[in-house]
This record gives C-alpha cells, structure tokens and sequence, in this order.
C-alpha cells in the first residue's frame, strides 16, 4: 500500500497547500502566506480557479512548484496567472 505522503491529489480531496498568485506584471494578487497560514480547499468542485485546481490534482503532498494558468483557466481579471504553490497535506 502506498504512503499517502507519495499520492497525488484526487478529484474530491481535500488538501491543504500554501500559494502565492502573481499577474503579467508580477504584482502579487493573493497568498496565503500573506494570511498566515495555508489555504484549504476541496479539488474539482469549482472551489477554486480550474488552472489552478488542475495544478494542484497533480502535486504531491511536500511538492513545490510554479504553473502558469492561461486565460481559458484562469480568472476573469484578465491575461495569464502565475502561481507558486507548496502542498501541505
């Protein structure tokens, strides 16, 4: 049986990760750094951003990684969204 620290993240889970979120210009939009602690969320219910939520179902628990979120996946603020995100749990 594999660890759960070596799965990658399943529709319906939920997981716990920490973020930041940047625009074209690489100006900060969100973090949860800047809150003080890790966002939380439940991947594939339209909870979150699709890039993103796509970005994250593919991250182990411990991963570090940087995706780009085109216009098609991202928020209705504009161009392409940059994240730098670290799964938790």
């Amino acid at each position: 049986m594999a660890s759960t620290r070596a799965c990658i993240a399943c529709v319906t889970q939920e997981v716990i990760f920490n973020y930041t979120g940047y625009n074209e210009s690489g100006t900060t939009i969100d973090s949860s750094y800047r809150k003080g602690q890790p966002a939380q969320a439940q991947l594939g219910i339209a909870g979150l951003i699709p890039g993103f939520d796509l970005g994250l179902r593919s991250m182990k628990v411990g991963m570090q990684r940087r995706f780009i979120v085109p216009p098609a996946l991202g928020p209705p603020i504009g161009p392409s969204t940059f994240f730098s995100a670290k799964q938790c749990e």
